[in-house]
């Protein structure tokens, strides 16, 4: 247990704000999360989340993501934390967990012909672990 100088601070969770309260999810932004959760399933299991990126970026984020996922799937379980709507835009703050590591980060989505899509990924996933896919 580290000493504490008197510094104030806050557990990892509240550094984030309030969660995102999944048992009675906002329907403003629901469904946003709904992407985000398959985009994390296709990266754990190496793939990436085509079906969950807006077509306007589609290309850029792809080779991104397909360039952090070489090494196979990625072991990353997220924890969002409340997500900010503007109008057909949503904010999602996200803490990354993966066997000892934490990152944060946001993803950005946007809505096209009534559905949500990521449009922009400001999360760094080239530190967190291979998943072992079972290919092998």
């Amino acid at each position: 247990m580290e000493w504490n100088r008197g510094e104030a601070r806050l557990p990892e969770d509240e550094s984030m704000g309030l969660l995102a309260d999944r048992r009675r999810p906002d329907p403003l932004w629901a469904s946003a999360l709904d992407v985000c959760d398959r985009a994390f399933s296709s990266i754990r299991q190496g793939e990436v989340p085509e079906a969950q990126l807006h077509p306007a970026v589609h290309m850029p984020l792809s080779l991104g993501l397909a360039q952090a996922l070489k090494g196979g799937g990625k072991d990353v379980y997220p924890r969002y934390a409340l997500p900010h709507r503007e109008n057909e835009r949503v904010t999602v703050p996200i803490r990354l967990t993966g066997t000892e590591l934490v990152g944060y980060g946001h993803i950005y989505l946007s809505r096209w012909e009534g559905e949500w899509f990521i449009d922009q990924w400001a999360l760094d996933l080239s530190e967190f672990p291979d998943t072992d896919t079972g290919d092998g």
